[in-house]
């Protein structure tokens, strides 16, 4: 009798204690059996189950936190590299905008470049002799002096740099000639 009472004990929060702990029910179930070989068999397969579930369970929240945290990891990456890409740009671009007419200047922004490197696009002649220069980065030179250079061709690199007492000089690497430009572009 005592054992039966126990099983409809046990049977009666079986059902309430499925909602509160995974496995619970199936160690329940275990309690109520006589014979002790039986007995230990059902709770070593009822623990078996809910170690196995415990284990996925942890490892699936372990597996998202590392994506979680690798997301993020790729998208600071990512908003960095951006970052210095943009800072990058905005120095090319204002290298050389304080020589240009102020509305065509860009946006201001950190002028600390000592100089550019870039190839030619293009070379034409302007109105009175001098030569403009097309560069790759999209910037356009004109020359301001009034020296003559050899034949400047698409492909030649060169080098734009801050003059001594101001202005820039442009130098054509190819035949190391070096003429004072202003940035139209």
């Amino acid at each position: 009798m005592r054992v039966s009472v126990l099983a409809l004990f046990l049977a009666g929060s079986a059902s309430m204690a499925q909602a509160a702990v995974p496995g619970e029910a199936e160690l329940l179930a275990c309690a109520v059996k006589t014979d002790s070989v039986a007995r230990l068999a059902c709770y070593d397969k009822a623990v078996a189950g809910i170690s196995a579930d415990a284990r996925r369970l942890s490892e699936k929240r372990e597996a998202d936190a590392a994506a979680l945290a690798a997301t993020e990891a790729a998208a600071a990456a990512r908003l960095a590299a951006d970052a210095a890409a943009k800072a990058e740009a905005d120095k090319l671009a204002a290298f050389g905008s304080d020589s240009m007419r102020s509305t065509d200047r860009p946006a201001a922004a950190d002028k600390t470049l000592a100089q550019v490197d870039a190839r030619l696009v293009e070379t034409f002649q302007a109105s009175g002799g001098n030569l403009v220069f097309a560069l790759d980065n999209g910037q356009m030179w004109r020359q301001i002096d009034g020296l003559s250079l050899p034949p400047v061709r698409a492909g030649y690199e060169v080098v734009v740099k801050k003059g001594v007492i101001g202005g820039y000089r442009l130098t054509v690497d190819r035949i190391g000639r070096t003429v004072g430009v202003v940035r139209i572009r």
